[in-house]
């Protein structure tokens, strides 16, 4: 269990300076005024452990409003021999917003992030676990009750160590994948040597047919090797007959018709500017024979006349021109139709071209397929023409492969054993999935968390109101879903936890955080000596469920060494004798025991 020593403020909040020892306390009234720091002193400890405050103050916010700078908080704890102190500045003139944890006297510094780790490492939680198991508080928290299905099944997570499970069930993953790639890759060697051993059993025996042929009729089988390279010879490929094509010609074509296609162009591009040029004319004499009486322009009588002779210059212009287009046209015909031609020419030429290519490949193919074959026979008459048989020594060579080759044997046995490891690896990894002993887990888990919440909800409600956790939803179909569920029960009838009135919500959240924190004591996860209790008494409950609160808080402090309630009623005193006295006085708060 992790005991908390002593808490150290400088200029955090409304404390300037607090050394407060906190073990072993016992009960505790933590009594002031509102806004005197009763709750500062919970927001510091989960501040300086988790950077976080409980009413959601982050950044410069916790620095001393009066001082502005080198706000500073130390928790002071122990667990077994071992002490653990983690500090935490803000706004520091030397450390800035650095963090460290020292354990066993020895600190590690480093990235906040890096810190961050080692501390909820060290301590075996977060801040949301810390919250849910040790911390009650009226401020922006969201409690076990009033999370989503979601973050209840992370916090359970959390509070069941069921990470350690998953790590395991990935680290057996990886053994897992491990043993197959090994398997597969014996099972690949084995599959190779066994086909390398049936090539060269095939190739040793048709060697030993082939020394058998050769030494029964060699003279025979160098005859038919003979005629067989006659025949060869006899049946060679012959030179295909190719068409003369004159490439210069085929070139020259190809210049010849990118000229004649230039001066289409050209043409084309003439006939535009003609036509512009009898669209403008055309323009003028129709301006010409809207001409009469007056000019626009200089205001003189028109001369119908010299009108009418200008208009016949331009009929004649345009009806040259037009002629002219006309040539022009047919001389666009001609050149297309010569191109046409010059054209098809050029494509028989090259279709030509292209069967003389493909002749010359199939025969270089065929010369190819001839020389080959050719030249296997003149090796193998060589061979046969050899004083020695050529094969000995190649049937020795085999069997010298063959013996090389490992017994087989012993990688089918290497093989089932791996496949057996295998088996059982899956079978562990399976084991410690969700599925798995996780789900065991959470069953047992949830009876214990059933037990002691309802102990705690009905001494506090007077059996009133009990609730159950159930880590499985039963779905339509009958099959049930990993989800978890908070059932109530009011008064022998079943309620939603919205329909709760605010003193049952406290009595609920309360006793979950009672059940939680043993909890992580029975379990070793977020297993802390203290409690945090604020304004618990002070809000929604009645007269007589505060007094069964006190009396349950008396039974809780018998086995938690330090049990917390902050509150501004002066005459919860009579109850809890035991009292921190909270104080605040030209905006600095200060702590003081007894009343």
């Amino acid at each position: 269990m992790i005991e908390l020593k002593k808490l150290h403020i400088r200029n955090f909040l409304s404390y300037k300076h607090l050394d407060l020892p906190l073990d072993n306390c016992g009960l505790v009234l933590v009594q002031g005024r509102n806004t005197s720091g009763k709750s500062s002193i919970p927001s510091a400890i989960t501040w300086c452990l988790f950077g976080r405050t409980i009413k959601g103050l982050t950044a410069d916010d916790i620095v001393n409003w009066d001082v502005g700078q080198d706000c500073f908080v130390e928790v002071i704890m122990g667990e077994k021999s071992k002490s653990i102190v983690v500090r935490r500045w803000r706004l520091d003139s030397e450390r800035g917003n650095d963090v460290e944890i020292e354990l066993g006297g020895k600190p590690f510094i480093g990235r906040q992030i890096d810190v961050q780790k080692v501390i909820n490492e060290t301590l075996r939680t977060d801040f949301s676990t810390f919250v849910n198991s040790i911390l009650f508080s009226q401020g922006p928290v969201k409690y076990l009750a009033e999370q989503t299905d979601r973050t209840q099944r992370e916090l359970f997570k959390k509070f069941l160590n069921l990470s350690e499970y998953d790590k395991a069930a990935q680290a057996a993953e990886k053994v897992l994948d491990r043993l197959q790639q090994e398997s597969d890759h014996i099972r690949a060697t084995s599959d190779h040597l066994q086909d390398k051993r049936s090539l060269l059993l095939e190739t040793l025996e048709a060697a030993r047919e082939r020394r058998k042929e050769y030494d029964q009729g060699r003279e025979g089988k160098i005859r038919v090797v003979e005629n067989q390279i006659r025949e060869i010879r006899e049946s060679g490929p012959t030179q295909p007959s190719l068409e003369t094509i004159d490439e210069n010609y085929i070139e020259k074509l190809r210049t010849i018709i990118t000229s004649k296609i230039d001066a289409q162009t050209e043409t084309k591009v003439g006939i535009a500017h003609i036509e512009e040029r009898i669209r403008i004319w055309s323009e003028h004499r129709e301006g010409l024979q809207s001409l009469e009486g007056i000019c626009p322009m200089c205001q003189q009588p028109i001369n119908q006349d010299t009108v009418g002779r200008h208009i016949e210059e331009f009929e004649d212009r345009i009806r040259t021109e037009s002629n002219r287009v006309g040539q022009l046209r047919d001389t666009i015909g001609s050149l297309g139709k010569e191109i046409q031609r010059l054209t098809e020419e050029k494509d028989r030429l090259d279709r030509v071209v292209e069967g003389n290519e493909d002749n010359i490949r199939r025969y270089e193919r065929a010369r190819q397929e001839y020389d080959n074959s050719k030249t296997k026979l003149e090796i193998e008459l060589s061979q046969l023409k050899e004083p020695d048989n050529p094969y000995k020594e190649s049937v020795e060579e085999l069997k010298n492969q063959l013996a090389k080759i490992p017994n087989l044997s012993k990688l089918d046995e290497k093989l089932k054993e791996l496949e057996e490891e295998c088996v059982y690896t899956e079978f562990v990894q399976n084991l410690f999935k969700p599925r798995g002993i996780q789900s065991y887990v959470i069953e047992q888990s949830f009876d214990f968390l059933n037990q002691r919440v309802n102990e705690y909800l009905v001494s506090i409600t007077e059996g009133e109101l009990s609730m159950q956790f159930e880590p499985m939803r039963q779905l339509k179909t009958g099959e049930y879903k990993e989800e978890i569920t908070l059932k109530f029960v009011k008064k022998g009838r079943d309620v939603k936890y919205e329909n709760l009135t605010d003193a049952e919500r406290v009595c609920t959240n309360i006793s979950i955080i009672f059940a939680l924190h043993d909890f992580g004591n029975f379990r070793g996860i977020s297993h802390f000596d203290f409690i945090f209790l604020d304004e618990v008494l002070d809000i929604s409950l009645d007269e007589i469920r505060q007094e069964a609160l006190v009396d349950l808080l008396y039974k809780v402090a018998q086995y938690t060494p330090s049990v917390f309630v902050i509150s501004h009623r002066e005459q919860l005193k009579a109850s809890i004798p035991n009292v921190l006295t909270v104080t605040i006085q030209n905006g600095e708060s200060e702590v003081h025991d007894g009343t």
